[in-house]
């Protein structure tokens, strides 16, 4: 066969050259010589230099036939030698256009060899072609692949220049669309350049570039019916193609006959649908056509005619509706088109489901919106389901219009957050949303009970984008987050199995890909692989000694290795070279029943295989590993399979289960839970080895701490709202180091598939794919009544696919993919530049394409790969050209991508896919972005090998490719239903549960009904878990009989406050419910049930138990709660080593672990031991308290507070330790509590408080009716009676009362009473003074008969009653004093405390070194450093107890406990000492306000040596106290070591540098704890024995200059200056006296002195009532007439004499009633004017604010940037009312508030709640606005910052305005006014704006557009959407 080819080839060229007759003789070919014809080796050609290439062509042509049937081979060799046999330079039949081409195309003539080879694959081409014709079969691929070489070798014959191969490559693609064939391809291209080849070949270019941009085929002609052959045969080429481009744009959309034939071939409808279909249709276009149909407006007739489907009333009804999409839609423009009419009839007559695949551009919405309507008109609820909730808003709001036109109702369901605002959307005729949305509002109404749809039937639903809900995601299913708190317990195996897994990893051997083992030493790697049972071989040790033995290492290794340390270990294990290794496992295999393949890495990291294993037996294993340099290597495994039995052996293995005896090496887990961890573990390490495979950016992406899903096969929607099961979700969370959220257990669902059967077959939808058939076929299958149609574009379909290309490396893919998409965007000689979309598989390569693209794009490039808003208004302008998109698979459906006309006349968009989809309706969406509307463009495939999965890994080239995916998705379609069978039994089986979850609801209520509610969805899904693999083997009446009897059991156990799975946390739940209604008894039984239950994680419910059993009181019940709590701090150690032990293994896991920045999982783990312990101190305080109560023998009492209130605002980490307490809620403790005593009523309180009123009245009637001299006892009875009134009240509310302390204080009292009374004067004055005022008392007392006689006769006089009434008036201004000395003494002992404060602070900072120094001395260093190692087992422990926060805290806690010890000795005694001399003080001081001269300096002599004394004695003290203090805490520190420290296992000699600095830093921590005891103790010692007798003194001044103040303002010395005149008075009135004298004692030489001191005032005073006593007796009848005179001048005093009749009246207070806040909110003025007004109505600024807009502060921000700001200038300008910038004027801006600016009146309590009020960056967010210019965007912002809060975030806890009756009305009347407050405001800033050039008119219109569309209350809108984030 070789020779016979070789021998023809030959004498072919030769008769070329020659013209030699050609050899006529016959052949028989054998069968066997078919089969080896494509081994063809041709050596005489291949030897011969000249036909070389004539070999090439023959063995390229045969190797494609290699996989073709036996028929097509036979074809291709008979056609073959008949070529060979023909004489081509003679026979008429040859032709040899391809000459022609290639001499024209390069100027000159062919070698004869080149031009036999080019005639002869012509030819070839068309004998062919022949044979096709004459079989008439389908185009032969051998035709398509002769032309490909026939092409490929002109090119390469010519070296033909760039425009040459641009050709041959143009006319291929047109070959290749099959829209000419191999032949007319050829022939074309030879018309073309016969007759339109210039220069460069232009002119055939832009032909060619005219019929692959309008898809123009061999069969098109001209409206002439001239075909193209003939136009190129016949026309000039200018005219030809001037011609041929109006022909192609004024080609006709297809007439409605056309499209229903085209229907009708299809075969899919049935012939009186359409016939039907037909007659609506071509009566509305004519009606459209005539204009008549502007009359058919009739919606109530429409109502009436849309239930019949007769001919004529369907006519009018699409009239109807065609007349409202051109009215609401099309604005008058364009009604529908004929195929939208035609789908709308087919879906209308249709009376079961019915899918529509309608091209992309076709305008299915129209289509979805007029059918909705008709649904709607014929009563029925409509539901449109939509792949995106972008997409579904999208058209939602788009057609709100139309819906209206008919009184239709429409809403989305996709954003809505509260069940309220779902009921509301379901009550609405039409609603758009996600079959997510859909089906999760549909559990909550079946599942969780609640209200959301109770009225909306399943009547009619249609499905935008069919293919993608129906196939894609039919058997997704949908479930509601069901929160269970035993799942935590689940986070620390989860996190030990990734510690696991994460030392694994995945290594590519190029055609295989390998699990890489984690490193280890060689001979311990090959131990841990093999089985050493049957061999001699019993420890590592064993294979390195066979490695010394075969002189892989050297003499002495092995011992040398087994007696070194670690780190010395791997400095020896670097002498073992890789190659000595590689040796090694040859040599091993000697020993071993084993053998080994080695691989080793190359430069590019991939493996390189080594050494195979010798042998090929089944029986020996074959080892694999990776050997690695410095004697480590790797095992290697063919898949992660094989691994995932022995670690979920070696996990379990690690576990015990509580209860049970502690094992410290194993991790504890509830023992409730081991049925489940046993059915998942393996399940659980096999998602951890996925989520190592599973990549950021490609399956999910990390969005705020989040974990969020990525359909990046199909729609590329990052699904928000989705987390994976069975701890996959977990896994990437560790891996990504974010904070670790809940295995979550599914206990309700939904599947697609289901969801769509609820609408009995009513399923109606539309797509752009709707797939192959196997595909429909399934749909079919599962919903029975479903019929599918294919519909006919309007046009024809212009979408040119470029023939695509697969590269080989992912560089080459890149490069390739700019090449292209340049090529497309830019202009060249034959068009213009056009627009690209990139469409990419992953967010990754989608950033990837686009930094490669960047930089070299003409126009403008935008990155889409989210689906929201903001992402999607930057692919909705207009593309030109130049610009380009690049996008994942979201901008691959549903979006429209529009592009300019110059775009469209340049060849429309061209899309390229990078990368090969999992299904052909994937890629057409894809392509489907081009081409729409009839419009032209082009697609082309661009992949790489390197991303395809290992399926794929043998293809070759694109159709290969395609060929293997088609096979998969057809595979994938076939799987379905399995899954389909799986699904429906689980659905069943929530039914079934659902059932009993119904009969709960009926027949419980209340905290009751929730708690079982939640127990049995628990258990249910806990049982669901546990029957997973039954559920899979679809044992279906098995698993539903198992189901009743659990469930009924189940239910039976809960309701009667049983567990059903034995977990506490029920029992913990039923508990709490029994103590929110204060059954104690209840709950403490049921706690105790979860005691007994499992004791080792029952904190809360020892914690719960010791409340209620405080609040029982039974026997001893204070020892119980005690015992309680104690065991609750057991318990809590369990839960504290969970969060520890799980930070460990993270710790482990981590990449990053040297990095000294907590990631958020360390920072979660580590807050939740925080929150652990802020618990722990909790339950320590509160057995303090019992401990002293009951010490007391007291009662006592225990208040809850919410568990969030163990967290302070102020705690560094508050918002993650709120969360964490919310954990600690969600396990069941909803409050703790604080033990107190309880107070009991005392009565010796009481007996003192009526002692205290005794001598209060007492009081008063001396100071009444006695004499003078008697009134200051009156008045110190008084005061002495005040005080113990509050005395008395404090110890009845406090229960607290000690008779001795009151004795005590009374003696000092009366002590100093009876200084200030007589012993004080005794000591001034000397015996003489003091007996003669014994002397003078002596005679009053005698003058008391009469004056006791004087009352008999006259009563209660005027006089009387005056001195009674300033008795009462003094008795309470007496009472309010000591009450306001009791505040002001609270008042002070804060001050004095923040002075304290800060002086230990200093004092700390002047004794750190001593401290420091101390701690380094010995013997005290030595003795710290065993207490802190005595805590370690060894080395490597030290850095977990220092670095851990919980361990070092503990560790600390102990220095801490015995340093404050230390200290309260040294400040045990000082208390007694302080009272001893501050009595010495005030008797001192009492002695001094009554002496004089010498006696005055005398006391202040002794004062000062007692002053002396006192400071000495305090310096002397604190000199010692740091000596005492370390001498008495090593003494302490030693009696722990020896009583409660470990033995030292590890020396401080022993460890490394870095564990000594560890150690330095701990004790420096320790030292700063000792510093601050010490120095708090310094401070107490001096203050106690000397500074607070100076603060006392202090004290009394600054107190007695106070009391002075409020006794002037509340009159107290006038009350008490009448109170003592009345008394003389009185007693004037009845004594005897001698009125001669009074001349004299009122004319004495007294004088008046401006600078007298207190005391002489005070015996002035005395000296002048002594006058006035001596006086007036003589004349008692004017005594009367005095009182009077005195009350009028207090009266004048007093201050009303100014409102004296006929002066001017107080401005009357306006108040806040609505009348009032309906005329003021609202209005727009200068803030100045406001205040003039405000002034002129007191009052109204209680209730009403101005609120600036924008605010002041956003105005003023950054004066130097607003400089460069046009718009910051001009509103200053507005604000200092100048008409240029004058920056000195600033100032009063800020000084006056902006009194210049336009302001609206709003209420005040909603103005505090703005954002522009609240938030600071809002206002700089305003600022920033200003800045940058944009007016429109400020004025917006500014609208939005002057709404409540709430209205913008409802997710935080802002104040809504419910709170009081008045808040909702003044919130209406704001929100009444906003919208025109807002305009009146803008207009107001764009009058004082007008001439600066920085608003325009079209800017006021934009902003007054957007206030009256409310665009401030879309929460979509963009302004708004910010606004939110910034209070978020």
């Amino acid at each position: 066969m070789d020779d016979f080819v070789s021998d023809y080839i030959q004498h072919g060229i030769e008769v070329m050259e020659t013209g030699n007759p050609q050899l006529h003789r016959g052949f028989i070919i054998e069968e066997q010589s078919l089969s080896a014809s494509k081994d063809l080796q041709l050596p005489r050609l291949t030897d011969n230099d000249s036909l070389v290439f004539a070999a090439e062509v023959l063995q390229n042509l045969l190797g494609k036939f290699q996989n073709e049937d036996m028929k097509v081979r036979h074809n291709f060799i008979k056609a073959l030698f008949q070529v060979l046999h023909t004489d081509l330079s003679k026979d008429p039949n040859t032709e040899n256009k391809i000459i022609t081409i290639s001499e024209k195309t390069a100027g000159k003539g062919l070698p004869s060899n080149e031009a036999f080879i080019l005639t002869f694959l012509e030819n070839l081409l068309r004998v062919l072609t022949r044979q096709t014709e004459a079989e008439k079969n389908m185009a032969s691929p051998a035709e398509k692949w002769c032309l490909e070489i026939l092409f490929a070798y002109a090119e390469q014959f010519q070296a033909s220049k760039e425009p040459t191969k641009e050709i041959f490559h143009m006319v291929s693609n047109l070959e290749a669309q099959r829209l000419w064939s191999p032949v007319e391809a050829l022939n074309l291209l030879g018309a073309l350049i016969d007759h339109h080849h210039d220069e460069d070949c232009v002119a055939a270019m832009k032909i060619l570039h005219l019929m692959a941009t309008y898809q123009v085929s061999s069969k098109w002609t001209d409206e002439n019916n001239q075909s193209l052959q003939k136009l190129l045969d016949s026309c000039e080429t200018e005219n030809l193609i001037q011609h041929f481009e109006k022909s192609l744009q004024d080609e006709s959309v297809k007439s409605t006959e056309t499209l229903f034939e085209e229907i009708r071939q299809t075969k899919d409808i049935d012939e009186q649908t359409l016939s039907k279909s037909y007659s609506a249709v071509t009566h509305v276009t004519n009606l459209i056509k005539t204009g008549e149909i502007a009359n058919y407006t009739d919606v109530q007739r429409a109502r009436d005619l849309s239930h019949s489907l007769d001919t004529e009333n369907l006519q009018e009804l699409l009239a109807v509706l065609c007349n409202a999409v051109h009215l609401k839609m099309a604005e008058g423009k364009w009604f529908p088109r004929t195929t939208q009419m035609i789908s709308w009839c087919l879906l209308a007559l249709s009376e079961t489901g019915k899918l529509l695949e309608m091209g992309t551009g076709e305008g299915k919405s129209c289509v979805i919106a007029m059918f909705a309507v008709l649904r709607v008109l014929r009563g029925e609820k409509v539901d449109v389901v939509s792949s995106s909730s972008v997409l579904c808003q999208r058209d939602a709001e788009e057609w709100a219009e139309f819906y209206k036109y008919f009184g239709i109702t429409v809403d989305t369901n996709t954003n809505k957050t509260d069940d309220k605002d779902r009921k509301e959307c379901y009550q609405k005729d039409v609603v758009f949303g996600t079959i997510e949305a859909f089906a999760a509002d549909y559990l909550r109404q079946i599942f969780e009970m609640k209200d959301v749809r109770p009225d909306r039937n399943f009547q009619c639903i249609i499905i935008d984008e069919v293919d993608s809900l129906l196939l894609d995601q039919g058997v997704q299913l949908t479930y509601l987050s069901s929160p269970m708190v035993s799942m935590q317990h689940l986070n620390i195996i989860l996190a030990m199995i990734w510690g696991h897994v994460s030392q694994y990893g995945f290594i590519s051997a190029g055609h295989q890909t390998f699990v890489q083992g984690p490193p280890a030493s060689f001979y311990r790697a090959i131990f841990d692989s093999i089985d050493t049972e049957e061999t001699e071989i019993k420890n590592p040790k064993g294979i390195l000694e066979i490695a010394e033995e075969s002189n892989t290492v050297p003499k002495g290794f092995t011992e040398e290795i087994f007696n070194s340390e670690k780190d010395q270990i791997l400095q020896k294990l670097k002498t073992v070279s890789q190659d000595a290794m590689v040796d090694f496992f040859s040599k091993i295999e000697d020993y071993v029943p084993y053998g080994f393949s080695v691989y080793t890495l190359d430069d590019k990291g991939l493996l390189c295989l080594r050494k195979c294993s010798p042998y090929n037996n089944k029986d020996i294993p074959d080892l694999k590993f990776l050997v690695l340099e410095e004697g480590l290597c790797c095992p290697l495994y063919e898949s992660e399979e094989i691994l995932i039995k022995p670690i979920a052996e070696q996990i379990s293995g690690k576990l015990q289960y509580t209860p049970c005896t502690n094992d410290k090496d194993k991790i504890s887990i509830p023992g409730f839970l081991k049925s489940l961890i046993d059915r998942k573990v393996s399940v659980w390490v096999e998602n951890a080895f996925l989520a190592k495979q599973l990549r950021q950016g490609r399956e999910y992406v990390v969005e705020n701490d989040n974990v969020c899903p990525v359909d990046f096969k199909s729609t590329g929607i990052i699904e928000l709202n989705k987390k994976w099961g069975d701890g996959l979700q977990q896994f990437i969370e560790i891996k990504h180091q974010i904070k670790l959220s809940t295995v979550s257990t599914v206990t309700n669902y939904i599947s697609n598939i289901s969801f769509f059967e609820k609408y009995q077959g009513k399923i109606y939808g539309t797509t752009g794919t709707l797939g192959s058939n196997t595909d429909i076929l399934f749909l079919q299958e599962l919903y029975p009544n479903l019929s599918a149609c294919r519909m006919p574009t309007f046009n024809r379909k212009k979408l040119f696919e470029v023939t695509g290309t697969l590269k080989t490396s992912a560089e080459e893919w890149k490069s390739e993919i700019k090449r292209v998409v340049l090529a497309e965007i830019s202009s060249n000689s034959y068009r213009g530049g056009r627009a690209a979309l990139v469409i990419c598989e992953t967010i990754n390569k989608a950033k990837d394409i686009h930094e490669e693209l960047k930089s070299s794009i003409p126009g403008e490039i935008i990155l889409y790969c989210r689906s929201d808003k903001d992402s999607l208004s930057k692919i909705q302008k207009k593309l030109g050209p130049g610009d380009v998109i690049v996008a994942t698979n979201l901008a691959g459906r549903g979006t429209d991508i529009k592009v300019s006309k110059e775009v469209n006349s340049n060849g429309g968009l061209f899309v390229v896919l990078s990368f090969l989809s999992d299904s052909t309706r994937v890629e057409l969406q894809g392509f489907g972005r081009s081409a729409r509307k009839g419009k032209p463009g082009s697609a082309q495939i661009i992949m790489s090998t390197e991303h395809l999965q290992q399926s794929f890994s043998a293809v070759s080239s694109l159709e290969e490719a395609k060929s293997t995916r088609d096979r998969r998705a057809a595979e994938m379609t076939n799987h379905m239903m399995s899954d389909v069978s799986e699904m429906k039994l689980r659905e069943d089986l929530f039914s079934e549960y659902c059932k009993t979850l119904r009969d709960i609801h009926e027949k419980a209520d209340g905290d009751d009904r929730r708690a079982v509610v939640a127990i049995v969805n628990e258990f249910w899904g806990i049982w669901l878990q546990t029957k997973s693999e039954d559920i899979e083997q679809l044992k279906r009446d098995e698993l539903q009989t198992s189901l009743k009897a659990d469930l009924s059991l189940a239910r039976s156990q809960s309701q009667s406050q049983t567990s059903p799975c034995s977990s506490i946390y029920h029992y913990i739940k039923f508990g709490n419910i029994a103590m929110s209604e204060k059954r104690w008894d209840v709950s403490a039984k049921l706690f105790e049930k979860a005691m007994k239950q499992d004791a080792s994680w029952a904190a809360i419910a020892f914690y719960s138990h010791a409340y209620c059993t405080v609040k029982l009181r039974s026997e001893d019940y204070l020892t119980k709660a005690k015992d309680d709590l104690i065991k609750a701090q057991e318990s809590l150690t369990y839960l504290s080593e969970e969060s520890i032990v799980c930070l460990q293994f993270v710790k482990m896991s981590s990449a990053d672990s040297d990095n000294s920045n907590p990631t958020s999982l360390e920072k979660q783990l580590t807050t939740k031991g925080s929150m652990l312990r802020y618990l722990d101190e909790n339950i320590s305080k509160a057995i303090q308290e019992l401990d002293k109560i009951k010490e007391r023998d007291r009662d006592a009492l225990v208040k809850k507070s919410p568990i969030f209130t163990l967290v302070q605002s102020a705690d560094e980490d508050y918002e993650d330790l709120q969360v964490e307490a919310y954990n600690l809620y969600s396990q069941g403790l909803i409050y703790v509590f604080s033990v107190e005593e309880e107070p009991r009523f005392s009565w010796e309180g009481l007996v003192v408080f009526f002692l205290g009123i005794l001598q209060i009245i007492a009081g008063a009637l001396l100071a009444v009716f006695t004499f003078g001299a008697l009134a200051q006892v009156g008045m110190g009875l008084i005061t002495e009676g005040i005080s113990d009134c509050i005395s008395g009240i404090e110890a009845m509310v406090t229960g607290e009362f000690s008779w001795k302390s009151w004795a005590i204080n009374k003696a000092i009292s009366i002590g100093i009473s009876l200084i200030g009374f007589g012993v004080g004067k005794l000591i001034a004055k000397g015996f003489k003074v003091c007996k003669m005022l014994i002397k003078g008392l002596g005679k009053k007392l005698k003058a008391l008969p009469k004056i006791f006689s004087g009352h008999a006769k006259d009563g209660l006089s005027t006089v009387a009653k005056t001195n009674l009434k300033n008795a009462l008036k003094e008795t309470t201004k007496k009472m309010a004093m000591e009450i306001m000395t009791n505040v002001l003494e609270k008042a002070e002992e804060e001050i004095l405390k923040a002075i304290i404060e800060s002086l230990k602070k200093d004092v700390k900072n002047g004794i750190v070194d001593e401290v420091k120094s101390n701690m380094e001395k010995e013997p005290l260093t030595t003795l710290v450093d065993s207490i802190i190692l005595s805590h370690i087992t060894d080395k490597q422990q030290l850095h977990d107890l220092l670095k851990d926060k919980n361990s070092k805290s503990k560790l600390l806690s102990i220095f801490t406990e015995i340093s404050t010890t230390q200290k309260q000795k040294l400040t045990a005694d000082l208390e007694w000492q302080n009272k001893l001399n501050s009595a010495f003080s005030k008797v001192i001081n009492k002695a001094k306000t009554e002496a004089k001269g010498k006696v005055r300096g005398i006391l202040t002599a002794i004062q000062a040596i007692h002053m002396t004394v006192l400071a000495v004695d305090a310096i002397q003290a604190t000199a010692t106290l740091s000596s005492k203090f370390f001498s008495n805490l090593y003494d302490h520190l030693n009696i722990f070591k020896k009583t409660k420290a470990s033995p030292e296992k590890v020396k401080v000699n022993e460890l490394s540098a870095s564990d000594i600095e560890m150690l330095k830093e701990f004790k420096q921590d320790v030292a700063d704890i000792i510093s601050v005891l010490l120095a708090d103790a310094v401070v107490e010692v001096f203050h106690q024995k000397f500074s607070s007798h100076i603060v006392s003194r202090v004290h009394d001044k600054v107190n007695g200059i106070i009391v002075e103040k409020v006794t002037k303002g509340v009159k107290r010395v006038r009350t008490k200056v009448q109170l003592r005149a009345e008394q003389n008075k009185r007693y004037i009135s009845y004594m005897p006296g001698n009125l001669n004298s009074i001349e004299h004692k009122l004319t004495g030489k007294t004088g008046m002195k401006p600078q007298a001191s207190e005391e002489e005032i005070t015996l002035q005073a005395n000296r002048l009532r002594l006058v006035e006593a001596d006086t007036l007796p003589r004349h008692p009848a004017q005594w009367d007439s005095f009182v009077k005179h005195k009350e009028w001048t207090e009266e004048i005093r007093g201050g009303d004499w100014y409102l004296a009749e006929g002066a001017a009246p107080l401005k009357k207070t306006i108040k806040e009633t609505k009348k009032v806040l309906q005329k003021e909110i609202g209005q727009v003025q200068r803030y100045k004017k406001w205040q003039e007004y405000a002034r002129q109505y007191p009052g109204m600024g209680r209730f009403i604010n101005v609120d600036h807009q924008p605010t002041v502060n956003s105005i003023l921000q950054d004066k130097q940037l607003t400089q460069n700001s046009k718009l910051a200038v001009a509103m200053l300008e507005v604000a200092t009312n100048s008409s240029r910038w004058n920056p000195s004027l600033i100032p009063d801006v800020h000084r006056y508030h902006g009194r210049e600016l336009p302001t609206a009146t709003v209420t005040r309590k909603t103005h505090y709640e703005f954002p522009s009020t609240k938030s600071k960056v809002f206002r700089q967010c305003v600022a920033e606005t200003i800045r940058d210019n944009d007016v429109v965007g400020t004025f917006k912002l500014t609208i939005v910052g002057s709404m409540p809060r709430f209205r913008l975030n409802n997710t935080k806890n802002f104040n809504n305005f419910q709170n009081t009756k008045k808040s909702p009305t003044r919130l209406a009347i704001l929100e009444s006014s906003f919208q025109q407050h807002n305009i009146n405001l803008v207009q107001e800033w764009f009058n004082k704006l007008t001439g600066k050039n920085v608003m325009s008119d079209k800017d006021l219109t934009t902003i007054t557009t957007w206030i009256m569309n409310k665009g401030y209350n879309d929460i979509n809108d963009p302004y708004r959407e910010q606004v939110s984030n910034l209070l978020s």
